[in-house]
């Protein structure tokens, strides 16, 4: 299968300043198939331009600082990836520390739920249709739950091996990506370590 290499993607942002983002990775390491491992996925960002670049799990999760604009990021690592895998193009979603800090604190479902574990967060390419939720009947996927926000949807499931939320990504059609309440959290963590080493470069 193919390396998968990325060009450098955009122009270097003023003063060379960079930003913490984070890149999630749809569908892979889920049982056998889809194998990238984390190693592949930092290299293919370094090869981007990224620096102080960190996975997180064997998920697709993959934190980084870079100095130009991520347009064209997201479907340059989908390409790579798919490369790599010897298939099309792969789901892939970018977004911001400031982005993933609002996540975490705007949840409204962790204040009414009996297990937190149990909480997830799907994470949206684009915007939710401002229509989308006169179409949605939320008593029909009981005892689930959802809740729409910003480019994300927060979900509770909580038995196990029984969700009955809509298939987000069929009903929105875009790339959509799901990742439990704890990683989000590791996330926002380690967005918040890339954040340091970056403010520490700056330092005088």
């Amino acid at each position: 299968m193919g390396g998968g290499r990325l060009g450098v993607v955009g122009s270097v942002q003023a003063g060379g300043v960079k930003s913490a983002y984070v890149a999630l990775i749809r569908g892979v390491n889920v049982g056998k198939h889809n194998r990238l491992s984390m190693s592949d996925l930092k290299r293919m960002l370094t090869d981007a331009g990224c620096t102080d670049v960190a996975t997180i799990l064997q998920s697709g999760n993959a934190v980084f600082a870079y100095g130009r604009s991520v347009d064209g990021l997201a479907a340059e690592l989908s390409s790579a990836i798919g490369s790599h895998l010897g298939r099309g193009e792969t789901g892939v979603v970018i977004r911001k520390a400031a982005f993933v800090d609002a996540v975490v604190a705007n949840n409204p479902l962790l204040a009414d739920v009996e297990n937190p574990d149990r909480v997830g967060v799907v994470f949206l390419s684009k915007p939710l249709p401002k229509n989308l939720a006169r179409h949605l009947d939320p008593s029909s996927c009981a005892p689930d739950r959802y809740a729409l926000g910003d480019r994300v949807i927060y979900t509770y499931s909580p038995v196990p091996g029984d969700a009955r939320l809509p298939d987000w990504s069929k009903l929105l059609e875009q790339t959509v990506t799901a990742r439990n309440w704890k990683t989000t959290m590791r996330i926002q963590a380690a967005l918040g370590q890339v954040l340091s080493a970056e403010g520490e470069k700056m330092a005088p």
